[in-house]
């Protein structure tokens, strides 16, 4: 689980790599401009002053800033477990129950 901005494009990337190559599920919260509808609610004039907001407002994960000020939106990777992925775990168990002798026998009768 990590969060991020589009103003901290570098950061964006790394974390989106270690995302797609972390077996498993995955979640990356990216804090993007969006002019439109969020820019024109939260007066901002353009979205360099959405992406000025992202510069001003966040801060690394457990930064002094964040103590000092806890109202600075934190971004950063919060949780990186490993666990057995899904879809590995669930093919271990068909092939288990495909191993028994009562799944041969109902494969026999179906086959």
């Amino acid at each position: 689980v990590a969060r991020t901005t589009t103003y901290h494009a570098t950061a964006m990337i790394k974390i989106l790599e270690k995302a797609i190559t972390h077996k498993g599920f995955s979640v990356v919260d990216i804090l993007s401009q969006c002019p439109t509808y969020f820019g024109r609610k939260n007066k901002f004039a353009s979205p360099i002053d959405m992406l000025n907001y992202y510069k001003t407002n966040t801060t690394p994960i457990g930064s002094e800033a964040k103590e000092k000020n806890p109202n600075l939106i934190e971004r950063g990777i919060f949780v990186q477990e490993e666990r057995p992925e899904y879809c590995l775990e669930y093919d271990k168990i068909i092939e288990k129950a495909l191993s028994s002798s009562a799944a041969r026998v109902v494969v026999n009768v179906l086959s």
